[in-house]
C-alpha cells in the first residue's frame, strides 16, 4: 500500500502501541512505502514497535504474499482520513477480514456497520483500541462479521457479478 498522510499512519501506530501494550499476543502488519519525506517522520515509530515483535513492516509484497497476510489476519484497521472508494477494504473483505475503518467513502460504500465491518466515527485511541477489544474477545461476533465481509464482497463486488450488469448498463445508453 501507499503509507501517506491521508493514510493517518501515526494514528494507526498510536493505536498499536496502545493495543501491543495491553496484549501480548497482538500483532500489526504493515504493507508499504511512501514519500521519503513522509517516511522519514513515521519510521521511528514503525521501528519502536517492530523492536516488539509484534509490529511486522514490508515495503512490499507479491500478491501471493498479500493474500497470505489477509488470511492470516483477523482485522485490519483503516483509519484513513479520506478515500474515494475502498479497495483495501474490498481486498481484506473478499479474505474474510473483519474491518475497523474510520468513516471514509470506502467505508460508507461497502461496511454496514456492525454487521460486515465497524465504522468508527473518531480519531481517538481508546475508541480503536475498544473495537479490537470488543472484536477479540467476542469470537463468535467475529466470525459472523468476517463471513458477512466476505459473502458481500464475493456475491456482489467480483467482476463476474459486475461485468454482466455494467455491459447491459452500456447497451442501454448506447441506445
Amino acid at each position: 500500500g501507499k503509507l501517506e498522510p491521508r493514510r493517518n499512519i501515526p494514528f494507526l501506530l498510536t493505536v498499536a502501541k496502545k493495543a501491543i501494550e495491553c496484549h501480548a499476543d497482538i500483532h500489526f502488519t504493515i504493507v508499504g512505502t511512501g514519500e521519503e519525506h513522509y517516511l522519514e517522520r513515521i519510521m521511528p515509530l514503525i521501528d519502536k514497535l517492530a523492536r516488539t515483535g509484534q509490529l511486522h513492516y514490508w515495503t512490499k509484497a507479491t500478491q501471493a504474499e498479500l493474500r497470505n497476510v489477509y488470511q492470516n489476519a483477523d482485522l485490519m484497521l483503516f483509519p484513513s482520513n479520506y478515500e474515494i472508494y475502498g479497495m483495501v477494504l474490498m481486498e481484506a473483505m473478499y479474505f474474510g477480514v473483519a474491518c475497523i475503518s474510520s468513516m471514509n467513502g470506502g467505508a460508507a460504500s461497502l461496511i454496514e456497520n456492525g454487521t460486515d465491518g465497524m465504522i468508527l466515527e473518531s480519531f481517538d485511541t481508546d475508541q480503536w483500541v475498544g473495537a479490537i477489544d470488543e472484536l477479540r474477545q467476542d469470537h463468535n461476533r467475529l466470525n459472523v462479521i468476517k463471513k458477512n465481509a466476505e459473502t458481500k464482497i464475493k456475491t456482489g463486488y467480483t467482476w463476474d457479478r459486475l461485468v454482466p450488469e455494467f455491459t447491459e448498463r452500456y447497451q442501454k445508453a448506447k441506445l
